[in-house]
């Protein structure tokens, strides 16, 4: 999955750009540790403003349908 937000990051012109937390961060441990199949996403915060998530939020759909129509 980090290889496809990859692909997007360098197509999208993200002002922050994509970052991934684990445990070298912090503490690292959220619900999605409970399963092997799931993830939490945040998209924005208290430097975006509503349209730039907006505008996040439909590149991170296209890119999770991606990834389902690829079946991985």
């Amino acid at each position: 999955m980090k290889s496809n937000f990859s692909k997007v990051s360098k197509s999208s012109p993200f002002p922050l750009g994509i970052y991934y937390k684990d445990k070298s961060v912090c503490n690292g441990w959220y619900n999605q540790n409970y399963s092997p199949a799931s993830a939490l996403i945040e998209v924005g915060g208290t430097a975006n403003t509503l349209a730039e998530s907006n505008r996040m939020m439909d590149i991170l759909a296209q890119v999770i349908n991606q990834i389902r129509l690829s079946g991985k």
